[in-house]
């Protein structure tokens, strides 16, 4: 899969078959760019809801790393392949990149058109992939070792004199890398304009993993990842084969929304955080995409 990070002249090929059509007649185009960013939180860190002992209330969260393996923005209409063609992309590698950073990927020489289903493919680094913004050489060790992975958080929690670090990695064949259905009050998709370039932002967010409910009204909590830490090896970090180990069912005596999408309560809180990570992009800040089940091939 190849994905573009800045426009590029429409190639030989595409102005020939123009030079075909009178002048008179020629196709005006329009554009796409799509910027992938993450949200404010990932940068500025948020305050959980968990009670205390003491009485107190929080954890302050800071977002140390985060990671996506990217590989393209789709767009068009499902069963219409000729719907929302395009005639020019810009480069052609997949990266590896810090979401707050930032990353554009633009769509040029498009007929006039809407495209109702518009998507993301991330997926772990291959040979061919080079560093996006915001990554290092490092980043891409880390998410290709071991079973491959397209997305690693790092967290480290604050009350007080108590700290937890947390590792948060997310492999590719049991965490949903496709996303699709993006849409938001204006509606599904982008509507393309002669002339114009609609500009789009698809917006990571990590903060979403620490939800105490697959919902948008759910409050963040750590207590799960503390339960994780001390029934595991209580060193005051956690990582993923933790949270594996934690039965969904316990931490449910935490809350009484923990569940995975289908209500039940089968495996352990790390397939709950799975489930939670289909629910990470925000579309034009009042939208959402939704993650495909891991081994579905639809991205729309």
């Amino acid at each position: 899969m190849r994905i573009a990070l800045a426009t590029i002249v429409v190639g030989a090929a595409a102005a020939s078959a123009a030079a075909c059509v009178p002048a008179d007649e020629s196709l005006e185009l329009g554009s796409a760019a799509f910027r992938v960013v993450a949200s404010r939180a990932a940068g500025a860190g948020v305050v959980t809801g968990d009670e205390h002992p003491d009485g107190t209330y929080g954890w302050v969260l800071r977002f140390d790393r985060v990671l996506l393996g990217f590989r393209t923005v789709t767009i068009g209409k499902v069963d219409d392949d000729e719907r929302c063609a395009f005639r020019g992309r810009g480069e052609t590698n997949d990266v590896v990149f810090d979401p707050r950073a930032g990353l554009e990927q633009t769509f040029d020489g498009i007929r006039p058109t809407t495209c109702p289903d518009v998507g993301l493919i991330l997926g772990p680094p291959g040979d061919a992939t080079g560093l996006g913004p915001g990554a290092t050489s490092a980043g891409i060790v880390d998410l290709a070792q071991g079973r491959p992975a397209h997305a690693i958080v790092d967290v480290t929690a604050d009350h007080g004199q108590e700290r937890l670090t947390l590792h948060l990695r997310f492999e590719t064949d049991r965490t949903a890398s496709r996303f699709g259905g993006c849409s938001s009050s204006a509606g599904k998709g982008i509507v393309v304009r002669a002339n114009e370039r609609t500009r789009s932002v698809l917006e990571f967010r990590p903060e979403n993993l620490f939800f105490d409910a697959i919902a948008s009204s759910a409050t963040f909590r750590l207590s799960p990842f503390v339960l994780a830490d001390r029934l595991g090896e209580p060193d005051g970090v956690v990582t993923m084969d933790e949270v594996d180990a934690l039965p969904l069912v316990d931490v449910r005596e935490l809350g009484p929304f923990y569940s995975l999408p289908d209500g039940t309560l089968g495996g352990s809180f790390g397939d709950y955080l799975r489930a939670l990570f289909r629910f990470t992009f925000a579309y034009d800040v009042s939208g959402f995409c939704v993650g495909n089940a891991p081994g579905r091939e639809a991205a729309r």
